[in-house]
């Protein structure tokens, strides 16, 4: 639920950019679904897409992406939930694997904003062209500072600017060099 608000403010507290609210909405179904439960993404999610949607309907927030950013948010979810069980194994992804898959949802979100808009394709590009730069770039950061920060409060993280030790290379590092 927490991540699910953490969705709706994100909706609500946007960057104003050319007309257009710029936001980071899909960090939380993301986060909540890769590094923590499968359930807690898809809650998350819904809770985000669903009030996307009606913010977009009755207060006329971003209403011309309301669908098709309703419908990413929850799917971020879904597809947190998904990755979490059948790609990482119910692991925590990688600071790297983090930030690809925040950057792969936003692209995927940025495709749902032109499928939705087919009959208005010049200004569906606009939108597309206006935000999806900065809201990939900072959604996929924002994953993976999640995932760094995860790790420096569970003590799994490791500098990788500091020499290692010969006693921490693995048996295979050795041979291979």
């Amino acid at each position: 639920i927490l991540y699910g608000l953490a969705s709706v403010l994100s909706t609500h507290f946007g960057v104003d950019y050319g007309h257009m609210m710029l936001n980071v909405r899909d960090i939380g179904p993301l986060a909540a679904g890769l590094f923590f439960h499968p359930v807690s993404g898809i809650i998350a999610g819904l809770i985000g897409g669903i009030e996307r949607y009606i913010a977009g309907t009755y207060w006329g927030v971003g209403s011309y992406t309301r669908i098709a950013c309703g419908l990413s948010t929850c799917l971020a979810g879904f597809l947190a939930a998904f990755s979490s069980i059948f790609i990482f194994k119910r692991k925590k992804p990688a600071p790297d694997f983090a930030f690809f898959m925040g950057a792969v949802m936003e692209v995927f979100h940025m495709y749902v904003v032109l499928i939705t808009h087919r009959d208005d394709m010049k200004m569906a590009y606009y939108v597309v062209k206006t935000c999806s730069a900065p809201m990939i770039f900072f959604t996929a950061l924002g994953l993976g500072g999640i995932s760094v920060w995860l790790q420096v409060l569970t003590r799994e993280w490791k500098n990788p600017l500091e020499p290692h030790s010969p006693d921490e290379d693995h048996v295979a590092d050795r041979f291979q060099h």
